[in-house]
């Protein structure tokens, strides 16, 4: 190979790699290129100060609207979906969300969806089929409980819209007896520590406009962790999900792994490795590790960097939020053997484990049915996620699809 042959097959590598690096960089060039039109959006809610709040949203006629009040005057607020089909109320609480324990008891039933993605009609359509919410978008499901293992996060146009719903089914779940649970998500913790490279260019453009007001911009940056990805005084979608957002706070209330009687939810799965760390007693003693884990997870959305403490394979491909070796045995995912699930279901003290993340046909059953996988396309009704749920009768042992 001569000189100028070696100098090309160089260019070739480097021109790969920053192809690669500047993905989310050239989205947002073209993004700039070809700006788009403001949609429905928000309310987003920021602190401001000790007393006052800052709202923000995009109303039905696309205008950006903003305001500022106090506290008290917060009591309810108007959700639109991106298409302007879908609308309701929600009451947000001024008390400070609280974490949920590690492990409870189960309700007489419980359905688990994941991986809605940002599309709101899938999303309700499936509760409605299931009879979680009627066609008011309310809560009659009772005392029992619906568990969504996470991923509202990018590609599609409703995130915010999904988290509002979600939080007022929370309210109106708890109040008849019942109880909603949001896991985190591997997009949930993307999009809050900066990785924007799913997110839809919706809402990279509102984060453009924002930039555009100086004082909103401002006002939503000036109590930015220092460490955070973005830095300087450029303001960019993540901020907008900050800790010092209302949405932002209450999703890092949420855990990342639950026990429910006696089935086990998480985002994508338990590894050999983090059994190993969990068994140890590396990460706390208590309820088999899960609280200490649930408490440092969502810290690693305030910063760009993993926080000391933290193992660095937690947010990683061995992590609850990104492992898919309980589902696909290929070498690169480094699947588990069926001695260590059986390990790792003792560990536990359940019977099964249900993860969303890797999607599928339709709802599968690993391992013995001791692993569920229940993010699914269901191409014979739907040809995108949330095509069904998965319904366990607790009271009378049984599981059914709901599709």
């Amino acid at each position: 190979m001569n000189f100028k042959h070696i100098l090309i097959y160089l260019f070739i590598i480097v021109l790969i790699a920053s192809t690669g690096q500047n993905t989310y960089a050239q989205k947002r060039e073209k993004h700039h290129d070809n700006v788009v039109k403001l949609y429905p959006d928000g309310p987003y809610i920021f602190y401001k100060g000790s007393d006052s709040l800052i709202l923000i949203s995009v109303d039905t006629s696309l205008n950006l609207q903003n305001e500022v009040i106090c506290k008290n005057e917060l009591h309810q607020i108007k959700v639109f979906s991106n298409d302007k089909r879908y609308a309701f109320s929600v009451n947000p609480s001024k008390t400070k969300p609280i974490r949920e324990q590690s492990i409870i008891e189960s309700p007489d039933k419980l359905f688990v969806i994941s991986d809605a993605h940002s599309n709101f009609s899938n999303f309700i359509g499936i509760l409605q089929k299931a009879s979680i919410i009627n066609d008011s978008l309310n809560w009659i499901y009772g005392k029992n409980g619906l568990i969504i293992i996470g991923d509202v996060f990018d590609r599609g146009k409703d995130a915010t819209a999904i988290f509002w719903l979600i939080y007022k089914l929370e309210q109106e779940a708890a109040k008849t007896g019942g109880a909603l649970h949001y896991l985190l998500g591997n997009h949930d913790m993307m999009v809050m520590s900066g990785d924007l490279r799913y997110a839809h260019k919706k809402y990279l453009h509102l984060a453009d406009t924002l930039n555009k007001n100086v004082n909103l911009r401002k006002d939503i940056i000036s109590y930015r962790s220092k460490t955070i990805r973005n830095t300087g005084d450029t303001l960019e979608y993540n901020d907008i999900w900050s800790i010092d957002s209302f949405l932002g706070k209450w999703l890092r209330s949420k855990n990342s792994a639950q026990i429910i009687g006696k089935n086990l939810f998480v985002h994508a799965g338990i590894s050999k490795a983090l059994l190993d760390t969990l068994s140890s007693g590396k990460l706390g003693t208590d309820t088999y590790g899960l609280d200490s884990m649930n408490r440092e997870l969502p810290k690693y959305m305030n910063t760009a960097k993993r926080p000391a403490g933290l193992p660095k394979f937690l947010t990683g491909n061995s992590g609850p939020l990104w492992y898919r070796g309980m589902v696909y045995d290929a070498p690169k995912y480094n699947p588990i053997s069926d001695n260590d699930i059986d390990a790792v279901l003792k560990y536990f003290n359940v019977e099964r484990i249900i993860v969303g993340h890797s999607t599928f046909d339709k709802i599968s059953f690993f391992h013995s049915g001791k692993i569920i996988g229940v993010d699914n396309e269901d191409k014979e009704t739907d040809k995108s996620h949330l095509g069904s749920g998965l319904e366990i009768d607790v009271k009378n042992h049984k599981l059914s699809i709901i599709k």
